[in-house]
């Protein structure tokens, strides 16, 4: 680089390449074909071996067109074998066509000198735009503007029928009727759906259950014959049993389900009652009794009066 790259950031020529690139980087005068090399398209998705040598091709360039680095320097720059920096030149040399249809020409050209030389002399071929295979064959489509777009005909819009939006759905109707009333329990959503589903979880964890709380859930409905805490009852009881020493225990545990009794469809097992200290209780004829100073004693039941 001479003295003369250190001008003023205003007068320093302004990039010619307008299509999406790579940043630039402009050197003064005296390298010209590096803002070529640092603002080769995108589109051409050239490795990192190959940019590290078409920019130390670059740098040895001082009139933007013509190099002669020779195999060993190129190699000593990039830091590449020399092997390597051979096969990457040959891959330059060539165009290649990339996954996506886009088409890179050659960016290097061998130059024959006559008398021989100590090194190959190289050209830089770096004028091209990046091309489609796909689009070859088919006419551009000019952009149009938001200011040229075509005008529309109103003139018979009262004539035409009306756009028929999807009708709302019954639970979205009566959500906006009742405001933040909560909806009722759909078939899917039973009204123990999530006294179930914490039960689930709890058990889960305390007895290291290898399956986790949303497929515990789907067995329960099924036990439950749609009933997640009947099903829930027989949940637990059956993994009451350890399943240490089982060579897949989720697949035991599977199989213990499978062969579960389910529970008849009028069935109704004692409902979850919540205390007002957080457990539950699903015994109707007994609670859990506190003591006087609030807390729940979980060895005192008595019996409540009908």
């Amino acid at each position: 680089m001479t003295g003369q790259a250190a001008r003023p950031d205003h007068e320093r020529p302004a990039p010619t390449n307008t299509h999406p690139t790579y940043a630039g980087i402009f050197v003064d005068g005296a390298r010209p074909a590096v803002a070529a090399v640092t603002s080769l398209p995108r589109a051409y998705r050239l490795t990192a071996a190959e940019q590290l040598v078409l920019l130390a091709m670059a740098c040895d360039s001082f009139d933007g067109q013509t190099t002669r680095p020779g195999y060993d320097r190129l190699a000593a720059w990039t830091g590449l074998r020399r092997a390597t920096v051979v096969d990457v030149l040959k891959r330059l040399s060539l165009p290649t066509t990339s996954p996506d249809g886009t088409e890179r020409p050659a960016l290097l050209a061998r130059v024959e000198t006559r008398g021989g030389g100590p090194a190959t002399r190289w050209r830089l071929m770096l004028e091209h735009e990046p091309t489609r295979q796909a689009y070859r064959s088919e006419p551009e489509e000019p952009e149009r503007s938001a200011d040229r777009l075509p005008p529309v005909d109103n003139a018979d819009q009262q004539e035409r029928e009306p756009v028929r939006r999807p009708a709302r759905s019954a639970d979205r109707t009566l959500a906006l009727t009742q405001g933040n009333t909560p909806l009722p329990p759909t078939a899917t959503q039973h009204e123990h759906h999530d006294r179930a589903r914490e039960a689930l979880e709890r058990i889960a964890g305390e007895r290291w259950l290898p399956l986790d709380a949303d497929e515990l859930l789907r067995h329960a409905y099924r036990l439950g014959s749609g009933d997640p805490w009947a099903g829930y009852r027989v949940i637990r009881e059956e993994s009451e049993r350890t399943l240490d020493g089982m060579n897949d225990p989720a697949a035991a545990l599977r199989a213990r389900l499978a062969k579960a009794t389910v529970q008849p469809a009028g069935h109704r097992p004692p409902p979850p009652a919540e205390h007002e200290h957080g457990w539950t209780a699903t015994v109707p004829s007994t609670c859990w009794r506190p003591l006087p100073n609030g807390q729940p004693c979980l060895a005192v039941r008595e019996a409540v009066a009908s």
